[in-house]
């Protein structure tokens, strides 16, 4: 069994963890429902098309390349398996715990807000700028 904390961000399995992107366990959460187009996906990743990155199938490709490394770090190396053309899928059950509602930041403030993190050099606005994207 593999368990996801969405508080600490900490996949566990096989007596390892690690820590997984803020993306990451968005992915996984949107997993969970079964096979998930890359259009899904990024639809559930990125809510907001106005915030979307400019390549946003090439920046799942990438997610996806780094949530597989999160998953290998296990001991789990197919944990996400992927059929041409019809979706992603995994192929372990994940349990959640402490799931977290995600903060939606309009469009409009989420630049300004990302603006500001930029020019504060802290851990802290670093770990900002991974969740508001």
């Amino acid at each position: 069994m593999v368990t996801l904390d969405c508080k600490t961000r900490m996949l566990s399995g096989n007596g390892r963890r690690t820590r997984v992107r803020p993306i990451g366990v968005r992915i996984i959460q949107a997993m969970l429902s079964g096979v998930q187009t890359q259009y899904a996906l990024v639809d559930a990743i990125w809510p907001n098309p106005d915030t979307s990155p400019q390549d946003e199938t090439g920046n799942l490709r990438v997610q996806m390349r780094w949530l597989r490394q999160d998953f290998d770090a296990i001991g789990l190396p197919d944990a996400i398996l992927n059929t041409r053309g019809i979706g992603y899928t995994l192929s372990v059950p994940v349990e959640i715990i402490n799931a977290v509602d995600p903060i939606v930041i309009p469009g409009e403030f989420r630049a300004a807000l990302r603006d500001i993190l930029y020019s504060v050099h802290s851990p802290a606005a670093e770990r900002l700028l991974e969740v508001v994207g």
